[in-house]
C-alpha cells in the first residue's frame, strides 16, 4: 500500500470521523443501538446534544461523545477512544452512565 493511502486511512483511528458516522448514519446509529440492548424492535434514534450533560466529576467536565436515544427513550452514551483503556477511564465511563 502506497505511504499516501496509509496516512489517509490512519486518519479515520481518530473519533472525528466516529463521530461523524454516528450523527450522520441513522442505519448505524440503529444497528448499535440494537446490538448494545439487544433489542432489535428499535426502528428510529436521535443524537441528542452532549452539551445539555454538563456536570463534571473531581474539577472534570464529563464530556460526552455522541449521545443517542431510542425510540423507546433510551440513551446510549458510544464513546471512542484511541488508547487502552485504564481503570481511571472505566471509572469515568461509570460516571457517563450515572448522568
Amino acid at each position: 500500500m502506497c505511504n499516501q493511502c496509509q496516512q489517509k486511512i490512519y486518519q479515520f483511528k481518530y473519533d472525528y470521523f466516529f463521530h461523524y458516522l454516528l450523527i450522520y448514519i441513522s442505519r448505524l446509529r440503529c444497528f448499535l443501538c440494537q446490538y448494545v440492548s439487544g433489542d432489535n424492535t428499535i426502528q428510529k434514534t436521535y443524537v441528542r446534544n452532549s452539551k445539555t450533560f454538563k456536570s463534571s466529576y473531581q474539577n472534570k467536565k464529563l464530556i460526552l461523545d455522541v449521545v443517542v436515544e431510542d425510540d423507546h427513550g433510551r440513551l446510549y452514551d458510544f464513546e471512542m477512544n484511541n488508547y487502552d483503556i485504564q481503570l481511571e477511564d472505566e471509572i469515568r465511563f461509570l460516571r457517563y452512565s450515572e448522568r
